[in-house]
């Protein structure tokens, strides 16, 4: 009996090192989900919602899908004031990593305020949602480097006063650990 708990212990550290013991889970509602935004692809899994970063007044989540051409992350901002704004396609979404190097994304499609994009709840609560794409390569950095902090870059509705398109940046930085694992262990899910 003696014998048995250290092999036990073993095992178990094993798996843990080893990340076969990692709990992914591809609910279908996620699933469908990232189908109804990614028009056109054929999803073949989508993690979970999990909790990246939050500031005093903005919430994000993310998820990833993984589709039969490639694969996908899903941002969810929460923030708390209703500037109408866009993500337009060279709107771009910045990863810097505790090595200090730079992952950029871009989103899958333009969205307007109006569209998809989100909508303003009783209490002024806007809800942005944006697919941004990943090479297979950005993927597999993601999972292995931790996220420092996320730059957002949108287009703001109301144009510029020279005309062109107003662009505001959100800056967040990933303050807790927990955020950071559960990012990257979505990020490992899907590439299985």
């Amino acid at each position: 009996m003696k014998s048995i708990k250290p092999v036990f212990l073993l095992l178990f550290c094993f798996f843990i090192a080893t990340g076969t013991g990692q709990d992914c889970k591809y609910p279908k509602k996620m699933r469908k989900h990232a189908q109804k935004h990614l028009e056109g692809e054929k999803i073949v899994n989508a993690t979970k919602f999990e909790v990246t970063f939050k500031d005093f007044n903005k919430v994000g989540s993310t998820h990833f899908a993984k589709s039969d051409s490639g694969y996908y992350m899903g941002l969810t901002l929460v923030r708390d004031f209703s500037r109408k704004v866009g993500v337009m396609v060279d709107n771009p979404l910045i990863f810097k990593l505790k090595n200090d190097s730079l992952i950029s994304l871009y989103p899958y499609k333009s969205i307007s305020d109006r569209g998809n994009m989100g909508f303003t709840t009783p209490m002024g609560t806007k809800v942005l949602r944006a697919y941004y794409e990943l090479s297979s390569a950005q993927l597999q950095l993601l999972t292995s480097i931790p996220i420092k902090d996320i730059k957002i870059y949108v287009t703001l509705k109301k144009k510029a006063k020279n005309g062109d398109n107003a662009l505001e940046i959100f800056d967040f930085e990933i303050k807790k650990k927990k955020w950071q694992s559960n990012f990257m262990a979505s990020a490992k899910c899907i590439l299985q």
